[in-house]
């Protein structure tokens, strides 16, 4: 009789397995280890750049250093934690919309802490206290409008699950879907996109905004890949360590994490260290500092004296050695930007130092910036100022071939489609002819200057238009509501067929040269037919806009990826179909002058400029229509 063989002991995963057999204090030793060498490098790069010698190895700083940059870190792990938990938590209690709950809360309670942390990060007295050049629903101060915004986070983040609990706990079954259809998830949303409205608005308007995001995208694109190059490797682990051999792996593992540690800490110390102030880990002086010096009086020009002595400056102390002061003076305004040179002076000559706050924004904000000076950006200057210069003809020729256009869709019924332009044309209008208009641009821009200007004639366009109303509302209807006449029931067309499978049909082939000919054959024939040469020039300032767009994008995009997540071969063909309806407006422009700018931005606009509205048009066509006529129509097959 044979025993029944003895169960064989299933090793554990490599991490699990160290993590057990290392008590508390090792743990915590294990991470203030990280922090300390992390501090240690972020400060030896950065000190070496300006060419100062013998980074000191022990001190208790570099901890505090280190401790920024891993929180840091977080922005990254934030969204994608929230969303985790959130989406376990409905989806054990039942909670309807499963999805859409989930990244609402998820992306409201992200902004909830993350706002915060940014605030506390990089805002100081002088921004907290600053007054807006353009105030958003009202808040004249980034102070108030910072408070507003948290408050609606706190409140999509706390009050909303709340409220959804109670519905889903006291409401009778039928009536659940349609009060978290049309209430809950109004709210929720709303709260979000107010609260990150007021946000981008109000930061959009902080000087040196621009060139944080200029010089942090590249180390929050490193910390992206980062954080998903350890979540891979840690993935990876987890499968490969019951494998005899694979130490070898591990250490390809090991150096590939190795390697993309090395990048985030290098593009932290170029992108991001420098506008931390000191006092938070960071590298931006917070004070500026007045010598005696002894010996080197022709150094610093500027005299003062306290308290009876003779002391010179400004200099703004970069390190602090135990036998030598490195100090800056020179270029401090362009700290952003570039290494700034540096002075060492021997502590035994310099017996007295007398230190003062900076109260008004230094060096982040240049002293004696004029209005409407522009800080260095992310983009080019021709990205911020996106022009269209054409003869007034050009709106005549235009509308006859919408015309033609919108022929054609009747012709062969596409009546759906027309009315998806016709709905949203309106909106389009809204935002560029009212909006735009009336909204100022920033303080990037002389005061006065709106996101949306027109020159006629060679006349800037007054507010109020007066005479000029009507050309004026010529050329808005021309970039406007005749671009969402073409624009969307081509999108439409083309999402019906990429829904049934057919997305390289003739149909969507005909509709798409049609569209193309014509935009082709306006600027020409405006040229050959000088029936009114007027000249007309049209610009939006985008400094405001930029950062909203990116994070729609990403928000948008984001969304689609989770919903369409077992077919994001879906997604992709949206990113493509939303950036070629902007490359046939963008590319005809470009040819024929009208838009004066370089190949990078004309990328950037194919890119971006209907990717705006992609991802929710499609939505609202695949899941929301669909849904609204099964309601009222349940015997109907649901398709829009």
């Amino acid at each position: 009789m044979s025993s029944a063989p003895e169960p064989v002991e299933q090793p554990q995963p490599i991490a699990k397995g160290i993590l057990q057999r290392l008590s508390l204090s090792e743990i915590a030793a294990l991470v203030v280890g990280f922090l300390y060498v992390s501090g240690y490098f972020i400060n030896s790069i950065f000190v070496r750049n300006l060419g100062i010698p013998d980074t000191e190895l022990l001190r208790l700083e570099y901890i505090k250093t280190g401790f920024t940059f891993a929180l840091t870190l977080g922005f990254v792990y934030l969204p994608i934690g929230a969303f985790a938990l959130t989406y376990k938590v409905r989806r054990s209690s039942g909670l309807p919309h499963l999805h859409a709950g989930a990244v609402g809360n998820s992306l409201n309670t992200s902004l909830f802490l993350a706002f915060p942390l940014f605030l506390a990060f990089f805002i100081t007295r002088y921004e907290w206290e600053m007054t807006l050049p353009s105030p958003v629903f009202g808040l004249i101060k980034l102070k108030s409008a910072s408070l507003t915004a948290v408050a609606l986070s706190t409140i999509g983040t706390i009050i909303v699950p709340f409220l959804e609990r109670q519905v889903d706990k006291r409401m009778p079954q039928g009536w659940r879907p349609p009060l978290f259809r049309f209430l809950v998830e109004p709210v929720r949303y709303g709260l979000l996109f107010a609260s990150l409205y007021i946000i981008l608005r109000s930061l959009a308007q902080v000087q040196w905004m621009g060139a944080l995001v200029a010089n942090g995208v590249y180390y929050f694109l490193v910390v992206v890949v980062f954080v998903t190059g350890l979540s891979a490797a840690t993935l990876w682990v987890r499968l490969i360590h019951k494998i005899k051999g694979s130490w070898l792996v591990f250490s390809l593992i090991g150096f590939g994490v190795a390697v993309l540690y090395y990048l985030a800490i290098t593009s932290y110390v170029f992108g991001v260290y420098i506008f931390i102030p000191a006092n938070r880990g960071g590298r931006l002086p917070l004070t500026r500092a007045y010598l005696e010096v002894t010996g080197h009086e022709t150094l610093f020009a500027e005299e003062r004296v306290v308290g009876g002595v003779k002391v010179r400056g400004p200099v703004y102390i970069i390190e602090d050695h135990a036998d030598s002061l490195f100090v800056a003076s020179e270029r401090m305004d362009r700290w952003l930007y570039e290494f700034v040179p540096v002075h060492s002076l021997r502590k035994e000559n310099v017996p007295y130092v007398y230190v003062e706050r900076i109260e008004d924004g230094f060096p982040r904000v240049a002293s004696g910036t004029a209005a409407g000076s522009r800080p260095m950006t992310l983009f080019p200057e021709e990205f911020y100022q996106a022009r269209r210069v054409f003869q007034y003809d050009y709106i005549y020729v235009d509308a006859f071939f919408l015309l033609i256009w919108l022929v054609l869709l009747i012709r062969n019924k596409e009546y759906k489609a027309l009315i998806f332009g016709a709905v949203i044309s309106p909106i389009i209008y809204l935002i560029d002819a009212y909006i735009w208009w009336n909204s100022f641009a920033g303080p990037a821009h002389p005061p006065g200057t709106h996101i949306r200007e027109y020159w006629i004639g060679g006349v800037q366009v007054p507010r109020p238009q007066g005479a000029y109303l009507w050309p004026k509302f010529g050329a808005d209807f021309m970039m406007t509501i005749s671009y969402a006449l073409y624009a969307f029931p081509w999108l439409y067309i083309v999402f019906r067929n990429l829904r049934k499978g057919t997305l390289f049909s003739k149909e969507v082939l005909k509709y798409t040269v049609v569209w193309v000919a014509a935009w082709f054959m306006v600027p020409l024939l405006s040229i050959l037919f000088g029936i009114d040469d007027t000249p007309v020039q049209a610009v939006r300032y985008m400094n405001s806009q930029f950062t909203g767009w990116i994070i729609n994008l990403c928000i948008g995009y984001g969304l689609l990826a989770i919903i369409y997540r077992k077919n994001l071969t879906r997604v992709a063909y949206l990113l493509g179909i939303g950036a070629l309806g902007a490359f046939i407006m963008e590319v005809p422009l470009y040819v024929f002058g009208i838009r004066p700018t370089g190949i990078l931005f004309i990328i950037f606009e194919g890119f971006f400029l209907l990717n705006q509205g992609v991802p929710y048009l499609f939505l609202t066509v695949d899941k929301v229509i669909p849904a609204v006529q099964r309601k009222l129509h349940p015997s109907a097959a649901g398709s829009p």
